[in-house]
Protein backbone atom coordinates (compact mmCIF):
# COMPACT_ATOMS: atom_id res chain seq x y z
CA UNK A 1 0.00 0.00 0.00
CA UNK A 2 1.28 3.38 -0.66
CA UNK A 3 1.71 6.19 1.97
CA UNK A 4 1.99 9.83 1.51
CA UNK A 5 1.40 12.96 4.27
CA UNK A 6 -1.42 15.53 3.23
CA UNK A 7 -0.42 18.41 4.80
CA UNK A 8 -3.77 19.93 4.43
CA UNK A 9 -5.47 17.54 6.22
CA UNK A 10 -2.42 16.75 8.49
CA UNK A 11 -3.27 13.04 7.57
CA UNK A 12 -1.48 10.04 6.16
CA UNK A 13 -3.20 8.77 3.30
CA UNK A 14 -3.17 5.40 1.99
CA UNK A 15 -4.27 4.46 -1.65
CA UNK A 16 -7.28 2.87 -0.21
CA UNK A 17 -9.45 5.96 1.05
CA UNK A 18 -10.84 4.02 3.92
CA UNK A 19 -7.24 3.59 5.37
CA UNK A 20 -5.84 6.63 6.63
CA UNK A 21 -3.71 7.93 9.99
CA UNK A 22 -4.46 11.31 11.76
CA UNK A 23 -1.50 13.12 13.43
CA UNK A 24 -2.41 15.15 16.45
CA UNK A 25 0.23 17.32 17.58
CA UNK A 26 1.20 16.96 21.52
CA UNK A 27 -1.27 19.46 23.47
CA UNK A 28 -1.57 20.27 26.75
CA UNK A 29 1.27 17.41 28.64
CA UNK A 30 0.89 14.53 26.29
CA UNK A 31 3.18 13.46 23.74
CA UNK A 32 2.28 13.31 19.90
CA UNK A 33 -1.13 11.18 19.41
CA UNK A 34 -2.16 9.40 16.01
CA UNK A 35 -5.41 7.35 15.34
CA UNK A 36 -4.81 4.65 12.72
CA UNK A 37 -8.65 4.72 10.77
CA UNK A 38 -8.67 0.79 9.17
CA UNK A 39 -11.60 -0.91 8.32
CA UNK A 40 -13.91 1.03 9.74
CA UNK A 41 -11.87 1.15 13.25
CA UNK A 42 -9.85 4.05 15.32
CA UNK A 43 -7.22 2.67 17.10
CA UNK A 44 -4.96 5.18 19.34
CA UNK A 45 -1.44 5.47 19.74
CA UNK A 46 0.33 7.63 21.68
CA UNK A 47 4.42 8.36 22.22
CA UNK A 48 3.97 9.16 25.90
CA UNK A 49 1.79 10.29 28.75
CA UNK A 50 3.69 13.31 29.50
CA UNK A 51 5.22 15.28 26.43
CA UNK A 52 9.17 15.51 28.30
CA UNK A 53 8.70 11.19 28.69
CA UNK A 54 8.54 11.08 25.27
CA UNK A 55 11.73 9.30 23.93
CA UNK A 56 10.92 9.74 20.09
CA UNK A 57 13.87 11.50 18.73
CA UNK A 58 15.91 12.66 15.17
CA UNK A 59 18.72 10.21 14.24
CA UNK A 60 22.01 12.12 13.31
CA UNK A 61 21.08 11.27 9.61
CA UNK A 62 17.72 12.57 9.85
CA UNK A 63 15.92 9.65 10.49
CA UNK A 64 12.94 10.21 12.93
CA UNK A 65 12.22 7.68 15.10
CA UNK A 66 9.12 7.69 16.49
CA UNK A 67 8.92 5.95 20.31
CA UNK A 68 5.56 4.93 21.21
CA UNK A 69 4.38 3.97 25.08
CA UNK A 70 0.96 3.50 23.84
CA UNK A 71 -0.97 1.67 21.51
CA UNK A 72 -4.87 1.05 20.93
CA UNK A 73 -4.92 3.49 23.39
CA UNK A 74 -7.68 6.37 24.26
CA UNK A 75 -7.71 9.60 22.02
CA UNK A 76 -9.52 12.69 23.75
CA UNK A 77 -9.35 16.27 22.79
CA UNK A 78 -11.46 19.06 24.00
CA UNK A 79 -14.58 20.43 22.03
CA UNK A 80 -14.16 24.23 22.22
CA UNK A 81 -17.35 24.36 21.19
CA UNK A 82 -19.38 22.61 23.58
CA UNK A 83 -16.79 22.75 25.91
CA UNK A 84 -16.34 19.14 26.69
CA UNK A 85 -13.69 16.13 25.72
CA UNK A 86 -14.86 14.24 23.05
CA UNK A 87 -13.32 10.99 22.79
CA UNK A 88 -11.97 10.78 19.28
CA UNK A 89 -10.67 6.87 19.73
CA UNK A 90 -11.51 4.32 22.36
CA UNK A 91 -9.07 1.82 23.99
CA UNK A 92 -9.11 -0.95 21.63
CA UNK A 93 -8.18 -4.91 22.43
CA UNK A 94 -7.08 -7.33 19.40
CA UNK A 95 -9.27 -9.90 18.22
CA UNK A 96 -5.96 -11.92 17.76
CA UNK A 97 -2.49 -12.06 17.21
CA UNK A 98 -2.53 -11.24 13.75
CA UNK A 99 -4.86 -8.68 13.89
CA UNK A 100 -2.82 -6.81 15.94
CA UNK A 101 0.72 -7.34 13.95
CA UNK A 102 -1.25 -6.71 11.07
CA UNK A 103 -2.47 -3.13 12.87
CA UNK A 104 0.82 -2.89 13.95
CA UNK A 105 2.86 -3.06 10.99
CA UNK A 106 -0.02 -0.80 8.70
CA UNK A 107 0.79 1.73 11.27
CA UNK A 108 4.65 1.45 11.34
CA UNK A 109 4.80 1.53 6.98
CA UNK A 110 2.31 4.70 7.01
CA UNK A 111 4.37 6.81 9.72
CA UNK A 112 7.44 5.74 7.34
CA UNK A 113 6.30 8.99 5.60
CA UNK A 114 6.15 11.23 8.33
CA UNK A 115 9.28 12.44 10.12
CA UNK A 116 7.07 15.16 12.02
CA UNK A 117 7.41 18.30 9.53
CA UNK A 118 4.15 19.45 8.46
CA UNK A 119 5.99 21.14 5.63
CA UNK A 120 8.48 19.13 3.91
CA UNK A 121 10.84 20.41 1.23
CA UNK A 122 11.02 17.39 -0.41
CA UNK A 123 8.94 14.37 0.95
CA UNK A 124 10.74 12.31 -0.65
CA UNK A 125 13.61 12.19 1.66
CA UNK A 126 11.78 11.10 4.45
CA UNK A 127 13.09 8.61 6.23
CA UNK A 128 11.39 7.59 9.78
CA UNK A 129 10.58 4.51 12.10
CA UNK A 130 8.35 3.15 14.53
CA UNK A 131 9.48 1.71 17.68
CA UNK A 132 7.78 0.97 20.96
CA UNK A 133 9.39 1.21 24.50
CA UNK A 134 10.24 -0.97 26.34
CA UNK A 135 6.82 -1.24 28.41
CA UNK A 136 5.02 -1.42 25.38
CA UNK A 137 7.20 -4.53 23.87
CA UNK A 138 6.16 -6.05 26.94
CA UNK A 139 2.74 -5.48 26.81
CA UNK A 140 2.49 -6.53 23.15
CA UNK A 141 4.36 -9.87 23.87
CA UNK A 142 2.55 -10.59 26.91
CA UNK A 143 -1.03 -10.24 24.94
CA UNK A 144 -2.07 -7.76 27.03
CA UNK A 145 -4.09 -5.83 24.28
CA UNK A 146 -5.83 -9.05 23.02
CA UNK A 147 -9.42 -9.86 23.92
Amino acid sequence: MGWRFNRETTRIESDDPEVFVEYLAAHREEGDEFILHMQGKKIGFRTADFWKDDTSERMPDGTKVWSFDWVACRVVRWDYETRKPVTLAKEYRFSSKEEQDEVLRTFADALAVFDGNRKPDDPASIKARVEFTDRMKACIEAGELLK
